[in-house]
């Protein structure tokens, strides 16, 4: 849990809001790329809460981004957004993404290629 941070403006949370979402975080925790940073920003503001989780690894990021008057059905949503990409960049990802590793321009691979 050291690459989660969550923050929550202008709102008094209560330890069991702050366990409730890292419970609703852990099963998008098991999709996402490992290693990677996991930022969810609350603020609350005329009578709603405004939401946005990123997910940042060496390969892809993911962003969503929501409001609700309630914090929990708020989370859920984030989530759900987050696994929604998750999902169709599972089916279109390259080896380099799922690896970490980046490909470099093929003027480059020769380069290294010719190198002596």
């Amino acid at each position: 849990m050291n690459n989660i941070n969550i923050k929550i403006h202008n709102y008094k949370e209560n330890p069991q809001q702050i366990k409730d979402i890292y419970s609703k975080l852990d099963h998008l925790l098991r999709l996402i790329p490992y290693n990677s940073r996991v930022n969810l920003d609350y603020i609350y503001k005329n009578r709603a809460f405004h939401g946005k989780l990123k997910i940042a690894s060496s390969g892809k990021s993911f962003i969503s981004t929501d409001e609700d008057i309630l914090l929990a059905p708020l989370t859920v949503s984030l989530c759900k957004k987050i696994k929604k990409q998750i999902k169709r960049w599972k089916k279109t990802r390259t080896l380099d993404e799922i690896t970490g590793n980046i490909k470099l321009p093929k003027r480059k691979q020769e380069d290294l290629l010719n190198y002596k």
